[in-house]
């Protein structure tokens, strides 16, 4: 709690200047601005700093509507209504005479979004199937742990809690207990941990995020290694359009209580921030008991399931122009926990993960260098510990003798290059990463790998409604053949509210370092090793060795998969967005998870580099098979009124026989139907208030990770979330998850879960 309670005296001892009061109420009219015809029902907001309504109104049958004379310099007001572009106005810029006249929108296919193709463009033109959660609705979701709570609701987006902290996501098929398929990104920069797996936990404190930008689907033809599945995008705030200060504080059942503050400022050409998180609870889970060899003696592995993260960031701003942003920003989280593996549970302990990153970016370019890294310090297995124990070792000396102590540094610079042309843009860029893990968990006690990327992207537009795509991304890595990502889109709007879409797209997952490198004892006889030179096998008897080893196993290469998809994005009667997908996937080469490959039972060990016998049962990664996966996606917003949205999505997922898979089994390990529903009311019974009711129904599955296994029944949940926008920056909020208290698994292995609930206040200053 160091962190947090630093960082919130510093912002305490800041000087806060309250802005002064604007002199006069607020009064106008809202009209079309084609027919000028009042326009009732409009919704007119003030907003503070953080872009977030201190107050609202709705105009009259006339069009008029009025504010008391209260309003505050900084603020902005912003006019909006259904089927029309909303309007935003900085309060000492407002017209004498206020007559706002809004012209017909395009709903969510207005919204920009700038992963699809790596610059800003509305919705609707991109071409694959991707959706934003904007800072409303983060900041709606108190119980949210980190960002991977905000995509529970997100079409195609696998969601699974694990824990109370411990929240995962997948994409399109083949879960994980590490799962390495989708990409992460925090301001351009991967967040991932040196296992390679995404950083579930918070990367950045919760009222810094601004928001979360989903591709479900391949996308390393712009991204690169491991965008197989999907990429999300975080991007946190900066001080030019999120200035002040925000203090929350948060509390609930098992024991949950946090505290967030976040202070940003300019002054000139200049700006700044800092931000912290804290958070603590106690987890769902139970005990699980290890014997020894003999029979003679079982131990409890005894988890300590306090969970309790701290994160923290700062950074620095220059802006030299209105479309250019200089940045220099460091951050860190650290996390106790106990986290489901592959292999074991383990028990995080002073887990650390840091960034410092440099950045630039102006309507052409984009240069980013970063340096990232995590420390497992005092983490260890808990399985280890508990079968050492068992065979009558101490307890500390089983848990020093169970630490995972590995040390990873990441290095990544990148520049991009981006411009119109007669009939369009086009996109180049290059980067070079560094990537290392160091510790006695990799064969030598270190592990490094470099890669050179390449890039472009050429978006043809001849005409207004047809739009062409090309891409491709070349990358030349140190331990693994070349890679190329095509990528082919085509867009077809025969009406402006309308895109019809059909594309192609090569992927590939890259193996990690862990799996190309480890050195792992599990228990006495039995170890993980990497794959990334082959292994040759060896008969202890002297008899031939059997056909499934006489051939060894080649080293490993990557996954990779293609994809065909179609698609249709379109404005009904301007009061739905609706977004349908249709795909079909062939996966090859899967790299298995952590299996037995050799049999020291029937005579059979693996040789060392040197060609002598290694006394032991090897547990390593293979590739194997090929399989296709069909897929269907249907996504709806719903304009009930100005006030009420109903949105939802429908997720089917379907995979084929597996094929050539040399007696291996890949697990799917996702559900085949996931239904989503949300209604959100705004200004609901008071101005003010919003109220939103969100229900999930995930049908049954089964889940193999290396030792996770079980199979997780259908379940349905139902959340609610609930918040009132007092005056003078003041907010409070509730959130219940799981409201009618359903006890059910979501992970395979995983504890059994039931309700949560987190009630929150809030000061914007």
């Amino acid at each position: 709690m160091h962190l947090f309670s630093m960082l919130c005296i510093s912002v305490l001892l800041i000087p806060v200047s309250f802005d002064p009061v604007v002199a006069g109420g607020l009064a106008g009219r809202v009209v079309d601005a084609e027919t000028n015809v009042a326009l009732a029902g409009a919704l007119i907001e003030e907003l503070d700093r953080q872009s977030e309504s201190v107050r609202s109104t709705v105009a009259d049958r006339e069009g008029t509507f009025s504010f008391p004379d209260d309003s505050r310099e900084g603020h902005t007001l912003r006019v909006s209504r259904v089927g029309y572009r909303p309007v935003t106005h900085g309060i000492t810029e407002l017209p004498s005479t206020m007559v706002f006249g809004l012209t017909p929108s395009m709903l969510e296919g207005e919204e920009i979004v700038v992963s699809a193709s790596r610059y800003a463009e509305d919705v609707l033109s991109a071409p694959i199937s991707i959706s934003r959660v904007d800072d409303s609705e983060i900041q709606r979701k108190p119980i949210a742990a980190s960002y991977s709570s905000l995509l529970d609701g997100v079409k195609g987006i696998d969601y699974t809690q694990v824990g109370l902290f411990d929240e995962r996501f997948n994409a399109r098929g083949y879960n994980e207990a590490f799962n390495t398929r989708m990409l992460v990104l925090t301001d351009g920069r991967l967040s991932r941990t040196g296992g390679g797996h995404p950083l579930y936990g918070p990367t950045l404190p919760k009222d810094d995020l601004r928001d979360i930008e989903v591709i479900v689907g391949p996308g390393s033809a712009l991204y690169g290694p491991d965008a197989i599945n999907g990429v999300v995008s975080l991007r946190s705030k900066g001080p030019r359009e999120f200035d002040g200060t925000r203090v929350t504080l948060s509390g609930g059942n098992r024991s949950v209580f946090k505290g967030r503050v976040r202070h940003a400022g300019l002054s000139g050409r200049w700006g700044y921030k800092v931000a912290a998180d804290y958070q603590r609870g106690n987890s769902w889970g139970a005990a699980r008991p290890f014997t020894s060899q003999d029979g003679s003696r079982t131990v409890l592995d005894d988890p300590d399931f306090t969970s309790e993260f701290q994160t923290g960031s700062a950074g620095i701003y220059y802006y030299p122009n209105e479309g250019g942003e200089l940045s220099l920003s460091s951050g860190l989280t650290v996390m106790d926990q106990v986290f489901l593996n592959p292999i074991a549970r383990s028990q995080t302990k002073g887990y650390v993960n840091y960034f410092t990153q440099l950045k630039y970016s102006d309507d052409h370019w984009y240069i980013n260098l970063y340096r990232a890294g995590d420390d497992s310090r005092n983490t260890f297995s808990l399985n280890t510990r508990a079968s050492l124990m068992a065979e009558g070792l101490p307890r500390a000396q089983a848990e020093e003798m169970a630490l995972d102590r590995a040390e990873w540094t990441f290095w990544e610079g990148e520049a991009r290059y981006t411009a119109r042309h007669n009939l369009g843009r086009a996109t180049v860029g290059a980067s070079f990463r560094q990537d290392e893990s160091t510790g006695p968990l990799f064969q030598g006690g270190n592990a490094s790998a470099r890669l050179f990327g390449a890039y472009a992207q050429f978006d043809l537009t001849p005409t207004r409604w047809f739009q062409l795509t090309f891409a491709g991304r070349f990358d030349n890595p140190e331990t693994y053949d070349s890679q190329f990502s095509p990528k082919f889109g085509l867009v077809v709007k025969p009406v402006p509210t309308v895109a019809f879409r059909g594309t192609f797209n090569r992927a590939y997952k890259s193996p990690t370092l862990s799996q190309q490198f480890a050195l792992l004892p599990i228990f006495p006889g039995l170890t993980g090793r990497g794959n990334a030179n082959g292994f040759r096998f060896a008969s202890l008897t002297g008899v031939p060795l059997p056909p499934a080893f006489a051939a060894g196993v080649d080293a490993l290469v990557p996954e990779n998969v293609g994809t065909v998809e179609l698609g249709i994005k379109g404005i009904l009667g301007n009061r739905a967005f609706v977004d349908v997908s249709f795909y079909r996937s062939h996966y090859k080469d899967f790299i298995s998870g952590a299996i037995p490959i050799s049999n020291i039972q029937g005579g059979v060990v693996i040789l060392d580099e040197a060609g002598a016998q290694v006394l032991e049962e090897t547990l390593s990664n293979v590739n194997f098979g090929e399989q296709n996966v069909t897929g269907v996606g249907v996504g709806m917003n719903v304009y009930a009124t100005e006030l009420v949205v109903l949105s939802g999505n429908v997720s089917y997922l379907n995979a084929d026989t597996l094929v050539d898979a040399k007696g291996l089994s890949q697990p799917f390990n996702t559900p085949e139907t996931t239904v989503k529903v949300r209604l959100t009311w705004l200004d609901a019974w008071v101005e003010g208030a919003t109220v939103g009711i969100s229900a999930r129904r995930v049908s049954e599955y089964d889940f193999r990770s290396g030792v996770l296994t079980g199979r997780v029944p259908a379940y349905a949940l139902l959340d609610l979330d609930l918040s009132y926008r007092a005056r003078h920056g003041l907010v409070y909020r509730a959130s219940v998850r799981n409201l009618l208290d359903n006890d059910h698994i979501e992970f395979g292995g995983g504890p059994e879960m039931g309700a949560l609930f987190v009630g929150e206040i809030g000061l914007s200053m």
